[in-house]
């Protein structure tokens, strides 16, 4: 008998892309891997109008501008794009700063970069907004473990399990990373643990996610020209470190109510707990203990119809 094949639909939205007034990079899950990156960053390198900097002399911290605009770890800088991972805004509450090494980067599924201002991003949304989509179980099993290396003693080590039972589908994924450093005692270790379970019946649509994150970054800092000329391995103010823990829960659901209403909502726990030293050659070391706890949650309706031949959205949530 014939055998007919259809793609599958995507997932609706409640605002299509179409009617966005402004640019919208979307970057598959295939382009994310294809690069290898470590951090954010490196991903996002390749579009138009981002740069790179890096003051903390480690690949695990760099400083992403997008046409001037700033997402950084480092504490001072004036922050002017959010970052959302499943929905929920992972900027720091503090001085809005941005740990590119918490962020799954092995889990993402989808990358999307909302150009310009927006209030509805939250505050400091000057430059863009950047949009993570974690990946879900899909039909097929897939149980997979990697083993990679190079230079300056990089060794990478990640366990995967993902597949679907249905209604349930299922993804979890063991991540661990160390690195000598090309400088000086800039030796840098991040693991983290990733799991994520979703249904799909009767309407519903739901997730639940929880991330671990245990890591230890070396920072190497500025080294002056006149230690330069001598060796650039070098380290000027050796002993600097950063080593942020950080447990964090996510779940968000989504149910239709006939052909033209839907509701959404979405919520969250993270508790991070973070240990910042900095060694100074002219005055005290200083060292920075920091614990967060931040919930929260959102709840959103947009009901999708005709009207005078048009179509027409209204979205009405809170926060």
């Amino acid at each position: 008998p014939p055998v007919r094949v259809v793609a599958p639909a995507p997932l609706p939205e409640a605002l299509p892309r179409s009617w966005v007034p402004g640019a919208v990079d979307i970057l598959p899950g295939a382009d994310i891997g294809s690069s290898r990156p470590i951090v954010l960053p490196d991903v996002l390198e390749r579009l138009p109008g981002v740069t790179l900097q890096n003051e903390q002399g480690n690949p695990l911290q760099p400083t992403l501008t997008i046409r001037g605009f700033v997402a950084s770890p480092v504490a001072g800088l004036p922050q002017g794009v959010s970052v959302f991972l499943d929905g929920v805004r992972i900027n720091e509450p503090t001085v809005e700063e941005v740990n590119f090494d918490l962020i799954p980067l092995e889990s993402v599924d989808r990358i999307e970069v909302i150009r310009g201002p927006s209030a509805l991003f939250g505050r400091n949304t000057l430059g863009a907004a950047i949009s993570l989509t974690t990946r879900r179980g899909e039909a097929r099993r897939e149980v997979a473990t990697t083993l990679s290396g190079g230079s300056f003693g990089h060794i990478d080590t990640r366990f995967l399990l993902s597949g679907a039972t249905r209604p349930l589908d299922y993804y979890a994924s063991l991540t661990a990373s160390h690195e000598e450093g090309y400088r000086d005692a800039t030796e840098s270790r991040v693991a983290r643990a990733f799991a994520k379970v979703g249904v799909r019946a009767a309407g519903l649509d739901a997730t639940v996610s929880y991330q671990y994150s245990n890591d230890r970054i070396k920072q190497a800092g500025s080294l002056p020209q006149s230690e330069l000329r001598i060796d650039r391995r070098a380290n000027f103010t050796a002993g600097d470190f950063f080593a942020p823990e950080l447990n964090m829960a996510i779940v968000n659901a989504r149910y239709p109510l006939g052909d033209t209403l839907t509701l959404e909502g979405n919520g969250f726990v993270r508790a991070l707990s973070a240990e910042q030293f900095n060694v100074n050659l002219i005055a005290v070391n200083t060292r920075l203990r920091n614990t967060t706890l931040s919930a929260g949650g959102s709840l959103q309706a947009s009901a999708r119809n005709v009207v005078a031949g048009r179509d027409n959205v209204l979205i009405l949530g809170v926060e």
